[in-house]
């Protein structure tokens, strides 16, 4: 409904995403965008070329939509080698599904369940 009122679809066809131009506007309406890694990689399985590219390219992209430096993990997978190079980069949020022990006390980290 909130989309809609917006003019923009709540469902795109397979293989269609939000252009930066819908992104903008919904920023600029008060949502939150997030990084959710550039392409969607398991983030823990690349290297730390790759990881640091993954990282850095969709930070940046974030941050010129007005977006958050936020990184909600693809699949919620992550380890510390991912959680370490992103605060690195400049995230200061993470969102997981997987709950560890890692994650106790860790105020920068967000437990969410799948519903």
């Amino acid at each position: 409904k909130r989309l809609s009122e917006l003019i923009m679809p709540a469902e795109l066809p397979e293989g269609q995403y939000l252009t930066a131009k819908d992104l903008r506007r919904l920023v600029k309406k008060g949502w939150i965008i997030a990084s959710h890694s550039h392409h969607h990689s398991q983030l823990p399985c690349l290297s730390d070329d790759e990881l640091r590219y993954e990282l850095k390219q969709s930070l940046q992209e974030i941050l010129n939509l007005g977006g958050r430096a936020w990184l909600i993990y693809p699949d919620g997978v992550w380890n510390r080698k991912v959680f370490d190079m992103a605060s690195e980069l400049g995230y200061t949020k993470f969102f997981t599904l997987e709950k560890t022990s890692e994650i106790k006390g860790d105020e920068s980290h967000i437990y969410r369940k799948l519903i």
